[in-house]
């Protein structure tokens, strides 16, 4: 038999660590203390994004047209994320890009502490909830960047949540989805995704009416419906309104900006998060064969949609692993009790048992560290350290910045030491970069907002780059000047053999060419 567990001192509980404190802190110095920064800055969206901010907190309103692209001046654009632009404006003013960094290192960090939480009240137990939380934690490593997809996860996790509290009998909470959806909309386009959960549980509570006459089904669905009702009108209350789900729908229809958009490909199942992905998938079947006792119609119904969003694009990967880990968690304690039967085999019976006595301890542990005063003090030491440079007295410890072996630094350097803010024509992936180091005064001719340039001017860009017979046809049409281009590019190749360019400077990273009749100031 195992031990009791001691009570912990009084003074104690609010220092020692817990376990969703601990997971809050191996994120945070994983993601912030690692050499070469934390990763989150390896794509340029961030930059148009801080910048986008920059340009609503000075014009005191959000934008209806481009403003950032020379090509599309004027076009009407819908910033379905300008909440998070000017969170990220109004943070990378007062901290830089280390505050930007902090800002989503705290948010990964707190969505999953609070997964495990809500693992451990849905499964009792902590063994589970922990490795589960560690699974899904690893799913979305292949996507964690600075971009407000993130805020997608948590609002993901903490609607999941309350409709599951709601299918367990609190009605009460329900209400808060609506008022969620506010905010949501204007963060991310994945907003989506909480009337799909919606849909879900009001899907799973009108079968298992159908299968069973039972009172509280009809007021569960009469609740559902309403909410889904109320949530459905909050995505209205936008800048922009119905257009907006005009706008999504048009973008999400068309299959050539969906699979030009790398992250919207299927997972590539040779490592990385797309391995954790394939362990949650083993683990549906398995508890769909032994589980199946403790897995309710509303976790199968999630399970599969997860599992098909994940199929679907890599993107979603880190909302399935959300997902699954939460309807996952009561059918894998049934596993490991179906394991204890005196039918099992003695070696399964005996790890059983003492994963059970294990985690068994570990709760009756978590229970009285509820201080959380760890968590308090991590949190007001990094933010500390973003507002003062990265430095903690004579220690750097934060250095966040766009890496120069994936970005054109040294060439953007040379632009803006020669003044140059004529049309420049570069890369979908570099433009964001090339807007956070040089506007306002600096417009692109193209960047990754795909759903605003259209099909058409993107499979034209696409031509372009790749060195199609007609690839000088974009750059005259649109008068480009100069081109900033990476050196193992078919169209760099181009216009190193055309009399109408040459180079003006070249690194390893990038080649920035002029026209040949301007490039002189």
């Amino acid at each position: 038999m195992n031990k009791k567990v001691q009570p912990v001192p009084t003074a104690l509980r609010w220092t020692l660590p817990s376990l969703a404190d601990v997971i809050f802190l191996v994120i945070v110095g994983r993601m912030l203390l690692q050499p070469g920064g934390s990763g989150l800055l390896q794509d340029a969206d961030t930059g148009w994004h801080i910048r986008n901010g920059d340009w609503i907190l000075a014009h005191r309103m959000v934008p209806g047209s481009d403003w950032m692209s020379c090509t599309g001046n004027g076009k009407a654009w819908f910033a379905w994320e300008w909440l998070f632009d000017v969170a990220a404006s109004v943070v990378h003013r007062v901290a830089g890009l280390n505050g930007i960094c902090v800002m989503m290192t705290l948010l990964v960090a707190g969505t999953f502490a609070l997964l495990f939480q809500f693992l451990q009240r849905r499964s009792g137990h902590t063994l589970i909830a922990v490795v589960l939380t560690i699974m899904a934690a690893a799913n979305c490593s292949s996507h964690l960047l600075a971009r407000p997809h993130i805020f997608s996860w948590l609002f993901t996790l903490l609607f999941a949540e309350i409709l599951y509290r709601h299918e367990e009998g609190s009605r009460r909470i329900l209400w808060a989805l609506p008022v969620l959806m506010v905010l949501w909309v204007n963060l991310h386009g994945g907003f989506v995704l909480g009337l799909a959960l919606i849909m879900i549980f009001l899907m799973a509570a009108i079968l298992e009416r159908l299968r069973q006459s039972d009172p509280a089904s009809s007021e569960k669905i009469k609740r559902l419906t309403v909410v889904g009702a109320l949530s459905g009108l909050a995505t209205l209350a936008t800048p922009y309104g119905y257009q907006l789900h005009q706008h999504i729908y048009q973008f999400l229809s068309s299959r050539f900006l969906i699979s030009s958009i790398e992250e919207y490909h299927s997972p590539d199942f040779h490592g990385g998060a797309s391995a954790c992905f394939e362990i949650f998938l083993l683990l549906t079947l398995i508890c769909c064969l032994i589980g199946r006792r403790r897995m309710r119609t509303v976790d199968l119904i999630v399970l599969l949609f997860a599992a098909h969003a994940g199929l679907y694009a890599a993107r979603n990967l880190p909302l399935s692993g959300i997902l699954m880990a939460l309807a996952l968690s009561g059918a894998l304690e049934e596993v490991l009790l179906r394991a204890k039967q005196a039918d099992s085999p003695a070696l399964l019976r005996g790890i059983s048992n003492g994963i059970q006595g294990f985690s068994l301890d570990l709760s009756r542990l978590e229970k009285q560290l509820r201080g959380h005063a760890v968590i308090a003090v991590a949190t007001v030491l990094v933010v500390f350290v973003a507002l003062h440079g990265g430095r903690l007295g004579r220690w750097q410890l934060l250095k966040e910045e766009f890496s120069e072996a994936a970005f054109p630094a040294k060439a953007v350097d040379h632009l803006m030491a020669e003044g140059v803010h004529d049309r420049l024509f570069s890369t979908d992936a570099w433009s964001g970069y090339l807007l956070y180091r040089m506007a306002p005064g600096f417009q692109v001719m193209v960047d990754d907002r795909f759903d605003f340039y259209g099909e058409e001017y993107m499979l034209q860009y696409a031509s372009t780059v790749a060195g199609a017979p007609q690839w000088s046809k974009m750059l005259n049409e649109y008068h480009a000047n100069r081109a900033l281009l990476p050196p193992g590019f078919a169209l760099t190749t181009l216009l190193r053999q055309s009399s109408e360019w040459k180079v003006d400077y070249e690194d390893t990273q990038a080649v920035l060419f002029c026209r040949a009749d301007g490039c002189a100031k």
